[in-house]
């Protein structure tokens, strides 16, 4: 995001920016508080009077160190991945919802190593 709103500042210079990170569960707090005017979120909750306009793919993506087995032949399937400790965003992330999510709908559990807050975090620790 912050790679956008540079271009959009420049584009409208009157117009007063500020960007907060949280996860998900601190989104949907200031959501229902009513904070601000503008969220961006891997996934709208559900059942809300929003409007919802998607314009980014935000895929899941598997990250290994260069030396690490997985950069060298990559994972193949989701139970591949379940025998690999993971390092993994905070409970409460969007990231993290829909990752054990997806585990769960194959009846698989995930080797959790580390939960740590942001994206940036997780790439400072490989």
């Amino acid at each position: 995001m912050p790679r956008r709103l540079g271009p959009f500042c420049q584009g409208y210079p009157g117009a007063n920016v500020s960007l907060q990170v949280s996860n998900h569960g601190g989104l949907l707090e200031r959501m229902g508080d009513n904070q601000d005017d503008l969220y961006i979120l891997s996934r709208p909750p559900a059942g809300e009077d929003l409007e919802v306009t998607p314009f980014l793919d935000h895929p899941l993506v598997v990250v290994a160190p260069s030396d690490h087995p997985v950069a060298q032949e990559p994972i193949g399937s989701l139970e591949q991945l379940a025998q690999e400790p993971l390092i993994l965003r905070e409970q409460g992330s969007g990231t993290r919802e829909v990752t054990q999510q997806v585990f769960k709908e194959r009846n698989l559990e995930m080797q959790v190593k580390l939960d740590l807050g942001s994206n940036e975090a997780i790439l400072g620790r490989l």
